[in-house]
This record gives structure tokens, sequence and C-alpha cells, in this order.
């Protein structure tokens, strides 16, 4: 795993850990989708 996903994914498990209902904001679930679906293309992208 890239060092700069490891580091997003604790950024978001603490910002998950800290959120009152447990959930990312919309910036932070893009970022995590974008890491996701990195290597897809636009059709696998969707399929998600």
């Amino acid at each position: 795993m890239k060092k700069e996903h490891e580091a997003l994914i604790t950024k978001l498990l603490i910002e998950i850990e800290n959120s009152p209902k447990g959930e990312l904001e919309r910036r932070q679930r893009t970022r995590l989708w974008a890491m996701i679906t990195e290597n897809k293309n636009s059709t696998e992208q969707k399929q998600y």
C-alpha cells in the first residue's frame, strides 16, 4: 500500500472516530472512493 494511502486511511479513521454519527464528510468520502478506484476504468468505477 502506498504511504499516501496509509496516511489517508489513518486520517479517515480518526475522522470517523470523532464524528458523532460515525460518518465521513462528503469531501473525504470522495477522496476515499478515488483511492479505492484509482486503477479502474470509468465503467468499473461506476459498478462499485
